[in-house]
């Protein structure tokens, strides 16, 4: 199974960049307990939905009805969470520039809107600022007009859409600590009308 695996993740990591479909002959070799694995693997290396969109119909052939829905209903989410993200880096983008802040996005975002082919498939849960010091402490203000906390998504299932997820106020501690021992605020976060979270 372990190379089996190897070449899977190969394929994928191919798939994703190209924005192809792939065959994967191998998983109709597979049985029911190894296919459960297989999933398993993927969502644990968060790859799942890399793997679900270059699988062809004749591949998706091998899941379980129950497993076809589970993928079907994960790329429905993944696809509204991206949306959501794309929209909320805009309005950032545009209450930064407005206040003649320096920054940059970093990790997850610019990677889905340069790297790969179908950028929804990549699980990313937050967006990551890079910003002077000079500008954080403003950055930090008009986020909070905008309605962001500092604080942390709680009790949330996958990037917090697969059970309704809350928000905990971080505690004074925790943003002092951050600030004082790290190169980062504290989170800072907002609960959207459509029970969004970013």
């Amino acid at each position: 199974m372990k190379n089996l695996l190897y070449e899977i993740v190969t394929i994928i990591f191919n798939s994703a960049y190209e924005g192809k479909k792939a065959e994967y002959p191998q998983l109709h070799c597979l049985k029911k307990n190894e296919i459960i694995d297989l999933i398993f693997f993927l969502q644990y290396h968060r790859l799942d939905m890399f793997f679900w969109y270059s699988l062809s119909e004749h591949d998706k052939a091998i899941f379980s009805p129950q497993q076809l829905s589970m993928f079907e209903t994960k790329e429905s989410l993944f696809k509204w969470r991206y949306t959501k993200q794309i929209e909320i880096a805009n309005i950032i983008t545009k209450l930064f520039w407005d206040a003649g802040l320096e920054f940059v996005f970093l990790k997850g975002l610019p990677l889905v809107l340069t790297k790969y082919k179908n950028g929804w498939c990549r699980y990313f849960a937050d967006l990551d600022v890079l910003m002077p010091i000079k500008d954080a402490k403003k950055g930090a203000e008009l986020l909070n007009k905008e309605g962001y906390q500092f604080g942390f998504q709680d009790k949330c299932g996958i990037s917090g859409f697969i059970q309704p997820a809350s928000i905990r106020v971080a505690s004074k501690e925790e943003i002092y600590f951050k600030e004082i021992f790290t190169h980062e605020l504290c989170n800072l976060i907002k609960q959207y009308e459509d029970g969004f979270m970013s």
